[in-house]
């Protein structure tokens, strides 16, 4: 400040707040100090060119999609890159000067690999190696090459290399992404992966960053000993979508809810496999993989086949997609709801009866279900599948891991799912007005089906299911309604007290304002314009069939409700 003041060059003094840097570790204030540095250029070269071109061209390809032009925009800005670090330890720069050089003049500096390759081109034996480190992002770029012996040995490299997937955090996209695809195009001359997959990252419940400094992180270890690894891969899965986030709750009291769902679900899975074992003692499955020597005739067998092959398909899709969580709640779905709940349950009959056919439909869902499970539940599948009677002959091969991933399985029946379809909601109708008005079972339950060939035929599983004796016909005007897209339900009213029917006339009410308001929701949508220009043929659709079968469950217990208020249900 004097020596400005002295030279008449200080023209004003303003006071002036500013952030003071603060270590996160130490509380220590960070005091900025200007060093020289190794820079190593970009812009403009053929290195960064070619790193932008493998992109654009698609040969290495970001998922999610967005990184891509995250990554360009970068890419087609891109600095100088400072290469050098003052740290202890970290790879020692090869660049070498004189001992009585100026540290300082670029010229005074060589590049050598070796002290003797350094002295012969500086002329001297006086000389010093550089005290700096490369930066860590350097020495990390070299990895995906550095590990398979280059630049000494070509056989690992020419095997390995490029690798077909890297799976990274979205904050390292620039500092290593980038900076391995601009090495593995220097040095090698070829990009070092085929895909880039962005994974998502475990955030606490309230969406922050886990942090050992914060307190607000989870020890995967602790849920282990709690659920087991499998349980802790498969919630992780189930919400490693691509929208990047993943609020994971913390352990209360010895429980952590998202785990604990998992574990459930593997327990499901022990439990049906059991189940499955005591049904099939003995049992011979046909020739390896032979899968069509085993479709079954009934429409329980066509259904359970078709939905084993549309979960393939999106199990399928989702891994090459990376949407782990597709995969994941598909084959939840289909193991827990449609192997479990519907098709062991429909079937069982059956298999006390030994039906071969259901043995060999339960047999081959329960292996190839094994398999579609096994990357996410890994431990769990083998321990199941070395128990499966014929697993191991079948697939030719003595762990599932090492059995085919199932592709394209020939079993989709949408005849067999429509008709199927309709037994379910059948049968869920039945027991829903059974449940809700705490009827006996064993009486009478009467449906008008649209389709009573459907309900024919399969009389003997409704019937098995529901413990109703089925009635094809409309039955007592008085009796429980439950309006279905496929018929309407009706089950004998007992004898009531008043007490007992205004409670009924509640329920019908409620049900009948809950499909005012969504019936809203469909009449605001389909009365804009807009809607039917712009979204999908099949949405558009689909709305509309829901506002017609919402007007008609409307229609059916308005008038339902009307018979409870006339004189006569007094």
């Amino acid at each position: 400040m004097a020596d400005l003041e002295e030279l008449g060059l200080l023209e004003k003094i303003e006071p002036y707040r500013h952030a003071v840097p603060y270590c996160d570790r130490s509380g220590a204030v960070i005091e900025p100090r200007p060093s020289s540095q190794w820079f190593c250029k970009m812009g403009g070269t053929e290195m960064v060119n070619t790193s932008i071109d493998v992109v654009k061209d698609g040969s290495i390809r970001f998922l999610p999609e967005r990184y891509r032009e995250l990554y360009l925009r970068w890419m087609e800005n891109i600095r100088d890159w400072p290469i050098s670090r003052q740290l202890w330890w970290g790879h020692r720069l090869p660049v070498w000067r004189k001992t009585d050089a100026n540290p300082e003049e670029a010229s005074s500096w060589v590049f050598a690999r070796t002290r003797d390759e350094a002295a012969e081109k500086l002329g001297s034996p006086d000389i010093l190696q550089s005290e700096d480190v490369l930066d860590t992002w350097f020495s990390s770029a070299l990895w995906p090459f550095a590990t398979l012996g280059w630049p000494h040995t070509e056989a690992d490299l020419a095997y390995y290399y490029p690798t077909s997937l890297l799976s990274t955090a979205q904050e390292i996209l620039y500092l290593w992404v980038a900076r391995m695809i601009m090495t593995g195009e220097l040095f090698i001359g070829k990009k070092p992966f085929d895909d880039v997959y962005i994974h998502a990252t475990v955030l606490d419940e309230h969406g922050r960053r886990m942090s050992k400094s914060k307190g607000n992180g989870i020890d995967p270890v602790e849920l282990i000993d709690l659920y087991g690894a499998d349980a802790l891969r498969f919630a992780l899965a189930r919400e490693a979508g691509q929208r990047q986030d993943i609020r994971f709750k913390p352990v209360k009291a010895g429980k952590q809810e998202q785990v604990e769902q998992a574990r459930n679900f593997a327990n499901k899975i022990w439990n049906a496999s059991r189940f499955v074992m005591m049904n099939l003692e003995g049992y011979a499955p046909p020739a390896p993989d032979n899968g069509g020597a085993i479709v079954g005739g009934a429409l329980v067998d066509r259904w359970i086949l078709s939905r084993l092959a549309i979960t393939t398909e999106i199990v399928n899709e989702g891994f090459a997609t990376y949407n782990l969580d597709d995969a994941s709640r598909a084959l939840y779905e289909f193991f827990w709801s449609d192997f479990c709940d519907w098709y062991v349950e429909a079937a069982k009959p059956r298999f006390a009866a030994g039906d071969e056919s259901a043995k060999a439909v339960l047999w081959f869902t329960m292996e190839r279900a094994l398999r579609l499970l096994h990357p996410i539940l890994p431990h769990l599948t083998e321990t199941l599948w070395q128990a499966l009677p014929g697993a191991k002959e079948a697939a030719g091969c003595d762990f599932l891991m090492q059995a085919a991933f199932p592709q394209d399985l020939p079993y989709r029946d949408e005849a067999a799912e429509a008709e199927w379809e309709m037994v379910q909601e059948i049968t869920v109708a039945i027991r829903n007005v059974q449940a809700v008005n705490n009827l006996k079972k064993g009486g009478e339950a009467f449906v008008a089906a649209t389709n009573p060939d459907v309900l024919e035929s399969n009389r003997a599983i409704i019937e098995f299911l529901t413990r109703f004796t089925l009635v094809i016909g409309a039955g007592p005007s008085d009796g429980y309604l439950q309006p279905t897209r496929f018929g309407d339900v009706r089950l004998p009213r007992p004898e009531v007290t008043p007490e007992e029917l205004a409670a009924e006339k509640l329920r019908i009410e409620s049900d009948l304002a809950k499909i005012e308001l969504d019936l809203a929701v469909l009449n605001k949508r389909l009365d804009d314009p807009s809607f039917a220009e712009r979204a999908p043929e099949a949405v558009v659709t689909k709305t509309r069939t829901q506002h017609a079968e919402l007007l008609d469950k409307q229609s059916k217990l308005t008038e339902r409700l009307g018979q409870l208020s006339a004189p006569s249900a007094q």
